[in-house]
Order: C-alpha cells, then structure tokens, then sequence
C-alpha cells in the first residue's frame, strides 16, 4: 500500500526535531503529507472540560484518521499510549509502526524505575534518561537536548495521565514492531503482546537502545521500507 500521509508521535520529552535522522533516511516523497505531534502544542480543554495530555493528543489523532487517505502512524514509546488510546475508540490507520514497545502498561528496567518519579519534579535526571534512552552518543545529545527544554508543568501533566486510556485491543490493521537489541528501559518481550493486538504484526529487531530509530536511523528507516512495500 501507499501510504499517502505520516503521522508522527513522539516519545516522553521529545519533539518533531527528534524524528530528523530517521525522515532523513525514509525520505519520504513529496505527495506525501507528514505531520509530528508535539506534547507541548495541544489544547486541554474539550468545551468546559478538561482532559489529559495523552487523550488530547488521541482527540486530535482520531480527528486526523478521519481523514480517507492511506495513513502509517509511527508512534515512539510514550506516543503509543497514544495510539492505544485512538484505536480504542476505534481509530483505523493503515498501517502502524510502534518503536521501543507497545500500547498499555510495560515493565520497566530497575535502572528507569529509579529516576521515573523524580521526572516530572526535576531536570536533574535529565542525562541519565538520556544514557538509558540510546546507545550512540548522538541519540543521547538529541534526548537530553529536547529533554531540557521540555518544561516541568507539562512533566507534570504527562505523570498523571500515562495511564489513561492505554488499555490494548485487537485489531487487524497491519502492525510493525521495531526494537532496540539493547533496550535498557524496557525490559520484557513484545512478540507476544503483538499477537494480541493484531494478526498481521511482525516484528524486528535492531542494534540501538530504547530509542533505536536515533542510534540507528538507517537501519529502522530500511526496516520500515522493507516491511511497507509488502503491504
């Protein structure tokens, strides 16, 4: 299939700047339309309402799947809750790629759960998530550069809404998983939860970190391609 348009979405602290290396690299053509979500650029406020960041952010992804052209989501980490929280209310993509995980609640390394609470109170650990997030010293000067400008309130935010609406369901939309062999956030197998939540997933798996499509954006760029061109 074509996919005539890209949605991006983005993992904890990070922006549209931290998919540069792998658009580089799939260089997508010019009739096809990419969009990148940003945590930071989204209305909390439904009417008189007030909803979480994450369920703004799907608010605005069942919106833009309404649109009928062929689109991929490509959700990072945090950004599949996200997406779980779209295809929960019935969102259909045509094809979604989730790097370093899927949707719903995941184990998490020692090393992570030991900086997790502070995030949202202080940039102090901000260098550490950055070492656990990639390997290359590259990806890790992107995360901690975004992650310094990713202001404490919407830290805060984001603590107390990375559990809503993240609960997994079947779908039959064709599903890539893209892994980081070294992987230090993360630290279960996901091929089976990818059974359960489509039944034409496939998965890869990619010599990086946690956040692999920086450590090695070629490769997951190629990895993409392979895997769209059979759809």
């Amino acid at each position: 299939m074509r996919y005539r348009r890209l949605i991006l979405i983005p993992g904890y602290g990070l922006g549209p700047r931290s998919w540069g290396p792998l658009l580089r690299d799939l260089d997508p053509p010019p009739s096809q339309e990419v969009v990148c979500y940003r945590y930071d650029a989204i209305s909390l406020q439904r009417g008189a309402r007030a909803v979480s960041v994450l369920d703004a952010l799907a608010d605005r992804l069942r919106s833009d799947l309404a649109d009928p052209r062929p689109t991929l989501v490509v959700a990072f980490s945090l950004g599949t809750a996200v997406l779980g929280a779209a295809l929960r209310a019935d969102a259909a993509p045509a094809g979604i790629v989730t790097i370093g995980g899927l949707p719903g609640p995941e184990p998490m390394s020692e090393a992570y759960a030991a900086i997790a609470d502070d995030l949202p109170r202080t940039h102090g650990h901000d260098r550490s998530l950055a070492a656990l997030s990639a390997e290359t010293e590259d990806g890790q000067m992107r995360v901690a550069t975004e992650l310094a400008s990713f202001p404490l309130p919407l830290r805060q935010q984001l603590a107390t809404s990375t559990t809503v609406s993240s609960t997994r369901q079947s779908t039959t939309i064709p599903w890539l998983l893209v892994l980081g062999r070294s992987d230090r956030i993360l630290v279960a197998s996901h091929e089976a939860g990818l059974d359960h939540l489509t039944s034409q997933g496939s998965t890869v798996v990619i010599d990086g970190g946690h956040a692999v499509h920086l450590d090695a954006p070629t490769a997951t760029a190629e990895a993409i391609r392979a895997w769209a061109g059979h759809r």
